[in-house]
């Protein structure tokens, strides 16, 4: 777009750069795509967010054992917290647990290896307002993200997983 500004304002007559200086507003939405962020929902339609009746670390802690349970393997817990502290800052309890099921992401990465900047699965259990969130992003809209079909078996193995984990980390006894 610079250079056709450019090529305007040397070449053109100030009537037709008028003309195109008018039409550019209008014209860019149709012309220039959209960056792929922008196509997905909105980050609030993006993410499922409980809240858990126990601490971050308890709930972290209820997570990662309901995981190992499922057959699912925990790859890492990142305590944001403690990574904050090492610095000399300050940040309330956040941590993100990754976990992996291959089961259902190896097929997806298949089909679409950029998925992979998304998996392996991932938990973030953060406190708010003085109550603990556990929160993850919907798999459909990492369909949507990726341009691949919502109907596969895929996503609703890992839509179904990923509640009942966050169900399991946040409210269920043990």
């Amino acid at each position: 777009m610079e250079r056709v500004l450019t090529w305007l304002r040397h070449t053109a007559r100030p009537a037709v750069l008028g003309l195109f200086l008018m039409l550019v507003p209008i014209l860019a939405p149709v012309l220039a795509p959209e960056p792929a962020y922008a196509q997905t929902e909105t980050a609030s339609e993006e993410w499922v967010v409980r809240q858990s009746r126990y601490n971050v670390d308890e709930t972290a802690q209820r997570l990662e054992d309901a995981i190992v349970r499922s057959g699912s393997v925990v790859v890492a817990v990142i305590d944001h917290q403690a990574a904050a502290r090492a610095v000399g800052q300050e940040l309330p309890p956040t941590k993100v647990v990754l976990f992996a099921r291959p089961k259902s992401s190896t097929p997806l990465m298949a089909d679409n290896r950029r998925i992979a900047i998304d998996l392996p699965q991932r938990f973030l259990v953060w406190e708010e307002g003085g109550e603990t969130r556990i929160g993850y992003v919907a798999p459909f809209s990492l369909a949507q993200r990726y341009g691949m079909t919502g109907d596969r078996p895929e996503w609703e193995d890992m839509r179904s997983s990923l509640e009942a984990l966050a169900q399991a980390a946040s409210s269920r006894a043990r």
